[in-house]
């Protein structure tokens, strides 16, 4: 005989059938069941329909191609070979011989103006000959000891011990100061717009600059123009109007090198 389970309260069986349910064949002993049985009163097996397992994800994944592992070899192979192309035409260069077309230089000058401005300090701290606004009273400072004008502020009172048996009623107090705090209107030296200077020549009497300026040759060439940006102004200056130089440059149109022609 097989004990039944007690029904817990409260717990939701299934819904309700106005049919008869047909009756269930065990699958195992083949023996014929009510509709309603959980297990066979025949041989005990569970009548409840299982559902398949689902397979696990670390399965799926081991049985996925590993197509990125595959491609890993081939993306380092072509990021080495264009790292060494690279390498190889900027190292590369062809000698061509060029004639200065042009030089540019331009010097940049930082200005400064007078320029009015506001302020704001204590009265007796702004500078002389300014302009003064309008002012407020504000602390200056806190001290100790009793002041003119001053204003009391006191912490909570305490008990200290006398050894006595007594205890002393202390409140400790300082004393806000005030002062006039006051706008004023001044002239300060602050950066305008700054001043530049260019030229696409160089005369007889001028020569460049050592400091602050930015430097451009032009060669021509068969066919081609380049430009080169010299070190400082010591080399600029040899770089004269219909000067030849033999240049060396790379497979980026870019100026590696020179010499006088």
């Amino acid at each position: 005989m097989i004990e039944g389970r007690a029904r817990a309260n409260g717990r939701v069986v299934g819904a309700l059938q106005a049919e008869p349910v047909p009756p269930i064949t065990c699958p195992s002993c083949g023996a014929s069941n009510p509709g309603t049985a959980r297990q066979c009163e025949q041989c005990g097996e569970s009548l409840v329909p299982t559902e398949p397992e689902t397979p696990l994800a670390a399965s799926k994944q081991a049985a996925r191609p590993g197509g990125c592992g595959k491609l890993l070899p081939f993306i380092l192979a072509g990021i080495v070979t264009l790292v060494a192309l690279f390498i190889f035409l900027s190292s590369r260069t062809t000698d061509l011989v060029g004639e200065v077309s042009g030089v540019n230089w331009q010097r940049t000058i930082a200005v400064e103006a007078l320029v009015p401005v506001t302020r704001e300090a204590w009265r007796d701290e702004i500078p002389a000959g300014a302009e003064l606004g309008s002012c407020r009273q504000e602390v200056h400072h806190v001290q100790d000891e009793p002041a003119e004008d001053a204003k009391e502020v006191c912490g909570t009172p305490y008990v200290v011990d006398k050894g006595s048996g007594y205890g002393e009623v202390v409140q400790d107090c300082r004393y806000q100061v005030y002062a006039d705090k006051c706008e004023y209107q001044t002239v300060e030296w602050q950066s305008v717009a700054p001043l530049v200077l260019a030229a696409t020549n160089l005369a007889q009497d001028q020569r460049p600059a050592s400091r602050g300026e930015a430097y451009t040759v032009t060669f021509d060439t068969d066919g081609n123009r380049y430009t080169y940006t010299p070190r400082d102004a010591e080399e600029f200056s040899q770089y004269g109007i219909g000067s030849r130089w033999l240049l060396k440059v790379n497979s980026f149109g870019a100026v590696t090198d020179l010499s006088p022609r």
